[in-house]
């Protein structure tokens, strides 16, 4: 599988790690599957592994990416916490989308560091 979900029941985190480059399709199915976890768990914070990965997409499929975030059950009460890979810019426009639209998404290159800061998320 491109992705695979798994909880931290005792932080309350869904955990997703990504094992294939990201396309707007592998963005949009792994959202869904985490959200969908998160509403049945009741939690409120992700931490999402994009190391060993690049984005595939361009600036117009990443913008139609955020764009549908709402509509996938995202909003401004969930923080999420992105793990990359020291120097990976390709996240950097996509990141910036979702901080505009006000919510909580951070980059990190250390998942302990990004833990640390979801522990400290409301949720």
């Amino acid at each position: 599988m491109d992705y695979d979900i798994a909880t931290d029941c005792d932080h309350r985190i869904v955990c997703v790690a990504v094992n294939a480059p990201v396309t707007y399709d592998l963005a949009c199915r792994f959202s869904v599957s985490a959200l969908e976890e998160a509403r049945a768990r009741g939690f409120y914070r992700f931490l999402v592994d994009l190391r060993g990965t690049r984005s595939q997409e361009n600036a117009v499929n990443q913008y139609l990416f955020v764009q549908e975030l709402p509509k996938f059950g995202l909003t401004k009460s969930f923080s999420v916490a992105v793990v990359i890979d020291e120097g990976d810019q390709s996240r950097e426009f996509v990141t910036t989308l979702v901080q505009r639209r006000a919510m909580s998404l951070r980059l990190f290159h250390d998942p302990v560091e990004a833990q640390h800061w979801l522990a400290k998320q409301p949720g």
